[in-house]
């Protein structure tokens, strides 16, 4: 589910997923099939692994249920932040679905204290097995990600990965079969 469609590639929310499936090319190939926030009750959810929410604002509320019965079903949710991620929304309308509690979202800023992506934190050195999980051998490009906006959760548990200065990067929960 694409929260903020741009007309220009590299400021659109799933350009970098777009290069990853054409990078792994025959490797680990998927199918990326792009819905925009407000048509989200058209996504094949009974043809999908995986649901993508990308810096959306707020859901459906069909959509809402119909994704808690898929998680329950077998299938998985990852939620990526950007500016109209709303965590008061995500919170109520992922209730049960989410690991944690969703408190706030988080900016990287510069000395000065202004958002800054210069100033994203970088990720920390996860598990081999995380990475191994991943179909990764070593994950060299990855272990350069920088984060620049995040959620921050009341997370004690189920934490797989971390950023450098400790807050949560991935959190996995298992929830019926999905």
């Amino acid at each position: 589910i694409n929260g903020d469609a741009r007309d220009t590639a590299y400021a659109d929310e799933l350009f970098y997923v777009r290069q990853a499936a054409r990078a792994l090319g025959h490797h680990d190939p998927f199918d990326l099939t792009v819905v925009g926030l407000g048509g989200e009750s058209a996504a094949p959810l009974q043809d999908s692994d995986v649901v993508l929410l990308a810096n959306t604002a707020s859901l459906d509320p069909g959509f809402a249920q119909a994704l808690r019965a898929f998680v329950v079903a077998g299938g998985g949710v990852l939620v990526t932040v950007g500016q109209n991620t709303r965590p008061d929304a995500l919170s109520r309308q992922l209730n049960g679905l989410m690991p944690v509690q969703i408190r706030s979202r988080w900016v990287a800023k510069d000395e000065e204290g202004k958002a800054s992506r210069l100033a994203g934190v970088a990720v920390a050195s996860p598990q081999p097995s995380l990475l191994k999980g991943m179909g990764l051998s070593g994950g060299a490009g990855l272990l350069r990600t920088r984060v620049w906006s995040g959620l921050n959760v009341d997370a004690s548990t189920d934490v797989v990965w971390r950023l450098k200065d400790g807050r949560p990067l991935l959190l996995e929960h298992r929830l019926g079969a999905g």
